[in-house]
């Protein structure tokens, strides 16, 4: 019975002994691990860091675009005849310069009738002026000779007058008898009458003056109106001669021609187009979030796929309104790109790239590793050593979705701390610092 007890005693105590022995093993060799202060064997905290650098800071949008000749005119002619003459496709023609003649002999013919018929006009203007003034002198005289004859009649009237009077008074007297009286009378009666006509027949010539003054007046203004349609005609007849000559209005290349020497010209028809392609315009398509920052006159730079290179020009114009397509709105913004060596061709595609802004030699920094409280802006700075960030207030000039331009607080050549990242990330950063006393 002793012994059956005894035996599981001493292996109980056996077991607790070789457990502990490497639970003591493990700790023992935690200790020895552990880094001791100021072992070089330290782990370092590692940072996520950027670099401060100083370069040209630009804000610019871009687009695409097809590009057009500055001026393109479809040269149509205002008379029609048959064509004489045209210039080739590619010809590079100077302002003034004669590019095309249509035949002119009918024009010329229409010229010489409108001459004759202009003569002709004057001379009868110049007839009826003639006309005019003997028609007046005549007129005149009749009015003298009716005035003339009213006054013989008003002078008889009072001689009448008188007489019948002194009769009346010798008669009452006795000193005449009573048939002188009625003779007197009658005279006087005869000499009203004479007078009254008289009087008529200066108002009538005097009335013919008037009507024929009227009518002598419209007859000349006809006349006027008969010479100004007459210059009007000759004027016509000489524009119409001149344009069967055709100059080119702008210095520039034909492009195309479609107009056949032989065949009719067609008034209004295009005989061949002519291009202006010493510049070239872009119109750039440019986002209705974007197209606030795009004025007239801002830089602009091009490039092509089809020639090398970037090509400097300046925005002319930009749309008042948007266009729309595919239920995008965009706004034309058109640039204007000098090819005084012809290098670019008009119909080439290319992307536009209008720059709003553009500072020189400024410093910019990651916008990520700025922290603002309220209306300041802090940089986390790594001081010489590498291992410690230090707290650097700065000015921001500008920024953007992605870059702050520092206006002061860097030069532009320090190893800026970023700030920490999510907790979730598996990478162990710096940032968050704060310097002392923050």
């Amino acid at each position: 019975m002793t012994a059956t007890v005894t035996q599981p005693k001493k292996r109980r105590r056996f077991n607790r002994l070789w457990l502990l022995i490497p639970a003591a093993l493990v700790i023992g060799a935690g200790v020895a691990l552990m880094p001791r202060p100021g072992s070089s064997s330290a782990v370092k905290p590692t940072f996520e860091t950027a670099q401060a650098t100083r370069s040209d800071y630009r804000v610019s949008v871009s687009g695409p675009g097809t590009l057009a000749a500055r001026r393109t005119l479809d040269v149509k002619p205002q008379v029609a005849a048959p064509i004489v003459s045209l210039p080739k496709v590619g010809d590079v023609v100077v302002k003034g310069q004669l590019l095309a003649r249509l035949d002119s002999s009918t024009f010329q013919r229409n010229l010489e009738t409108a001459q004759l018929n202009l003569e002709k006009a004057q001379a009868s203007l110049e007839k009826l002026g003639s006309d005019n003034i003997s028609s007046a002198q005549s007129q005149g005289q009749s009015v003298s000779s009716a005035q003339s004859t009213l006054n013989n009649a008003q002078n008889d009237l009072e001689k009448a007058r008188t007489n019948l009077s002194t009769q009346q008074k010798l008669f009452a007297v006795g000193g005449v008898s009573a048939q002188t009286v009625t003779d007197a009378l009658s005279a006087l009666e005869k000499a009203q009458n004479t007078f009254s006509s008289a009087r008529v027949s200066l108002q009538t010539a005097q009335n013919a003056v008037g009507l024929k003054n009227s009518s002598s007046s419209q007859d000349i203004r006809n006349g006027q109106i008969a010479v100004s349609s007459a210059k009007l005609d000759l004027q016509n007849a000489r524009d119409n001669l001149a344009d069967t000559k055709i100059y080119a209005p702008f210095t520039g290349r034909v492009s195309s021609v479609t107009g056949q020497v032989g065949g009719d010209a067609s008034s209004g028809a295009t005989l061949f187009t002519l291009i202006d392609d010493s510049s070239l315009e872009l119109p750039v398509q440019v986002g209705e979030t974007d197209i606030g920052a795009v004025v007239v006159g801002q830089k602009a730079n091009l490039t092509l796929d089809a020639v090398a290179g970037n090509f400097a020009g300046k925005v002319v114009r930009v749309d008042p309104t948007a266009t729309v397509s595919q239920n995008i709105a965009y706004f034309n913004a058109t640039v204007r790109v000098s090819n005084a060596d012809g290098a670019l061709k008009p119909g080439m595609t290319a992307e536009g790239e209008i720059i709003s802004k553009e500072l020189s030699n400024v410093v910019q920094i990651p916008k990520r590793a700025l922290e603002k409280v309220r209306t300041r802006a802090y940089v986390q700075v790594l001081g010489a050593d590498g291992k410690t960030p230090e707290r650097k207030l700065v000015r921001v000039l500008e920024e953007d979705s992605t870059v702050a331009v520092i206006e002061s607080g860097l030069e532009g050549n320090e190893t800026l701390v970023l700030p920490t990242k999510a907790a979730s990330s598996t990478t162990t950063t710096g940032g968050g610092f704060s310097a002392p006393g923050q």
